[in-house]
């Protein structure tokens, strides 16, 4: 069963750029123009993964000239999905030890 989730990606200041571009293990996967105010997120919606596991995913920008100008990648936001409950935690032991003091 794929797993949805979303992703807020911080704009450049540049006001040139056409497009942002989505990358999940090298693989693009979404495309979103940038938004007004520039200082608001890009939200990349429905961003769905397959099963348990790591997942990178990284971004790239492109401006308006013909041919674009693509940015480099940025680092790459590592996610990691588990469904796996851990172990049950054994029983606590309660140790008494009582110290009078005069």
């Amino acid at each position: 069963m794929p797993h949805v989730g979303a992703l807020r990606v911080a704009q450049v200041s540049d006001s040139d750029v056409a497009a942002y571009h989505l990358y999940q293990d090298g693989i693009e996967i979404a495309v979103a123009g940038p938004v007004s105010p520039v200082t608001d997120p890009v939200i990349f919606t429905n961003v769905t993964v397959a099963a348990d596991g790591d997942y990178a995913f990284t971004i790239k920008a492109k401006d308006t000239a013909t041919p674009p100008n693509w940015s480099a990648a940025s680092p790459a936001r590592m996610v990691h999905l588990d469904h796996v409950a851990p172990a049950t935690p054994g029983a606590p032991e309660i140790h008494t030890q009582f110290t009078w003091v005069p």
